[in-house]
């Protein structure tokens, strides 16, 4: 009997036995009362859920026989697994993500990129990890990108966008390792900001300049008008100079 990984336990919660488990779907009738989740893909080994509270993100679960933290803490890290055939069906379109992984991906003029190796849920879209030879892809599930998905014949075949690679921005070389594209990204990051506030200074500086002019022709124009007084004149349009009078 086939069996699919439904969650991990990460960590326990509270004193009385609970444990934390990170779900791989949104389904949560696979962690209600009763149901029994397997320790391994084969094997008897199971624990049943006596009670559970779904969380954004997470489910809190209660097994029978787990009556404490520290029989919860035995279980961390345990990757909880489920028959096959519970899993409720999905709508046209839907997966489970273990059905996505070992695809094959394709380019619809034929030309194979690898298979997908993992899916990440993210709250935009799933994104498929795809790795071939010396290359990796990380490939979001929209249409934009997936012009479609044959589970029998184990197939995905990606749209004809030319631009698709550049698109996704994740395209990297066996050779250069994920810690250096983040280090990458993250130096580029810090250089944007860098610009950015080296702009914002620069037109700080204009603005001052431009300040410093306005009083400078102000302070201009008062000393001119000083003077004329000084020398016996009343500015234009007071009605003449006193020499007059």
């Amino acid at each position: 009997m086939s069996r699919v990984v439904v969650g991990r336990i990460v960590k326990p919660f509270g004193v009385r036995g609970e444990v934390i488990v990170a779900p791989t779907g949104e389904d949560p009738a696979r962690f209600s009362r009763g149901e029994r989740l397997y320790v391994e893909p084969v094997g008897d080994e199971a624990l049943e859920i006596r009670v559970s509270r779904v969380r954004t993100g997470n489910v809190t679960v209660s097994f029978e026989g787990i009556d404490d933290r520290d029989e919860a803490e035995q279980l961390v890290g345990i990757v909880l697994h489920q028959e096959e055939e519970k899993l409720p069906s999905l709508p046209d379109g839907a997966f489970y993500h273990f059905q996505l992984i070992g695809l094959s991906v394709e380019r619809e003029d034929g030309t194979v990129l690898g298979e997908v190796v993992r899916v990440h849920e993210l709250p935009s879209s799933d994104v498929l990890e795809v790795r071939g030879g010396d290359h990796e892809w990380m490939i979001p599930r929209k249409d934009e990108f997936v012009a479609s998905i044959d589970i029998e014949a184990r197939r995905i075949v990606l749209s004809a966008r030319d631009d698709l690679l550049e698109a996704v921005g994740q395209e990297r070389s066996g050779k250069e390792s994920r810690g250096k594209i983040r280090q990458r990204a993250r130096a580029d990051a810090r250089r944007k900001a860098l610009e950015a506030r080296e702009a914002k200074r620069e037109e700080q500086r204009k603005e001052e300049e431009r300040a410093e002019a306005e009083r400078e022709a102000r302070d201009l124009d008062v000393d001119g008008w000083n003077e004329d007084l000084a020398r016996g004149r009343t500015a234009p349009g007071s009605g003449g100079d006193e020499s007059s009078r």
